[in-house]
């Protein structure tokens, strides 16, 4: 007795196309799956959790002095509206942790009220949030 493997009955037979219906397009015979998509949102939550983040860098006391000097002089030329470098840290609104972002602006005023730098376009950077700041250029 011989071992009949899967199809050899039917593997040779030629395809004979529906005189009835027409042919279907791989793209509308791939739709016809999509309902079987095991979760939906499952890929961004994936992308999600493997998007990094930094934690936030604490300044030992040398840096806070340092940084403290830098504002104190950004407070002097303030009317000057300097260029300023900063390097600054900004939570994520999605997850634990945040980003470190550079950024050369103008600063227009500050906001001693509420800690903030406020730059030339509206951007408001917590003093808290500041890792590094340079004056680059006063008018």
């Amino acid at each position: 007795m011989s071992a009949i493997h899967s199809y050899d009955d039917i593997k040779d037979i030629p395809y004979q196309k529906s005189r009835h219906h027409p042919h279907m397009s791989q793209m509308d015979r791939a739709a016809q799956f999509a309902p079987f998509a095991a979760l939906t949102g499952h890929k961004e939550t994936i992308s999600e959790t493997a998007r990094l983040t930094d934690h936030k860098k604490i300044l030992d006391e040398n840096q806070i002095y340092l940084l403290n000097l830098k504002i104190q002089k950004v407070i002097q030329i303030l009317k000057l509206h300097p260029l300023l470098q900063l390097n600054y840290y900004k939570s994520d609104t999605k997850k634990d942790g945040g980003h470190y972002y550079t950024l050369i602006k103008r600063i227009h005023k500050i906001d001693e009220y509420q800690c903030l730098l406020i730059m030339e376009d509206n951007i408001k950077i917590p003093i808290e949030d500041i890792y590094d700041l340079d004056i680059i250029h006063e008018k």
